[in-house]
């Protein structure tokens, strides 16, 4: 499926824009490469920053390591919980992340929780 994206004040229109990166025949949404980037870059400020003020960087990468599983989860729990009734039929699609079903909001809330 293609769209197009428009930025009209500054005269940029893009059409034909697909919404996945398709890599070994798995498809990859543009918004999570963007989330994935984001997460690195959190971690490589965080490990920076606490290199500069005098903790442990791996310190920072075992949270990181937590939080990312953690908030992965929390997604599909928080995706599946506002969306129950797809899943009450088919317990077993609770399972099946190829078909989708991650929440942002999830993810975040489980992170910090994690982290804290």
């Amino acid at each position: 499926m293609h769209t197009m994206i428009e930025f009209p004040n500054l005269g940029i229109y893009l059409s034909d824009v697909g919404k996945t990166l398709t890599v070994f025949n798995f498809d990859i949404a543009y918004y999570g490469i963007a989330i994935a980037i984001g997460m690195l870059a959190g971690i490589l400020i965080a490990s920076w920053q606490a290199k500069r003020i005098g903790i442990n960087p791996e310190h920072v990468l075992d949270v990181a390591m937590y939080g990312i599983i953690f908030g992965v989860i929390g997604a599909r729990i928080y995706y599946v919980a506002f969306s129950w009734d797809m899943y009450k039929d088919d317990l077993k699609s609770v399972f099946n992340l190829r078909e989708g079903g991650l929440a942002i909001y999830g993810g975040v809330i489980a992170a910090i929780i994690t982290v804290i």
